[in-house]
C-alpha cells in the first residue's frame, strides 16, 4: 500500500549528536532544534538545515529509507554528519558540488541562532 504524504513545505534538517545524526523535517526548524536540545543527555554538534522545499515529508521518508541499514532508533541514524548532510543536500537540490564544498555549507544562520547571536 502506498504511503500518503501531506503536501507540506518545510525544511530537512540533520543534527549531529555524538556518533548519531537525526534526520527530520520541520516547518520551524529553529523551534524544533531547541526542543531536541532540551531532551538530549548531552549537547548537539553540527546542524544543517535545507532551504524550504515542497513535499518535505516525502523527502524525509526517502532519506530514512536510504539510511535504513544505519537506523538506531526512529529518526536517529549511526551515520557521519558529512554523509547525512551530503545525501540530504543532494535530495533537496540545495547544492550542486560535493566533497569539501558540501562540508563548508553548514548553515551559519542556524549556528548563530543556537548560540543566541540573533
Amino acid at each position: 500500500m502506498a504511503q500518503l504524504y501531506r503536501n507540506t513545505d518545510g525544511h530537512i534538517y540533520v543534527i549531529e549528536c555524538g556518533m548519531f545524526c537525526k534526520i527530520g523535517y520541520s516547518t520551524n526548524p529553529r523551534r524544533r532544534i531547541t526542543q531536541i536540545k532540551s531532551i538530549l543527555p548531552y549537547g548537539i554538534g553540527r546542524v544543517w538545515i535545507s532551504d524550504i522545499i515542497p513535499d518535505v515529508m516525502k523527502v524525509e521518508s526517502k532519506l530514512h529509507r536510504y539510511f535504513i541499514d544505519k537506523n538506531s532508533n526512529g529518526e536517529w541514524f549511526r551515520v557521519s554528519f558529512n554523509e547525512a548532510m551530503s545525501k540530504a543536500a543532494l535530495e533537496t537540490n540545495k547544492f550542486k558540488k560535493y566533497g569539501n564544498d558540501i562540508r563548508k555549507q553548514v548553515s551559519t544562520r542556524i549556528e548563530q541562532a543556537l548560540r543566541g547571536d540573533d
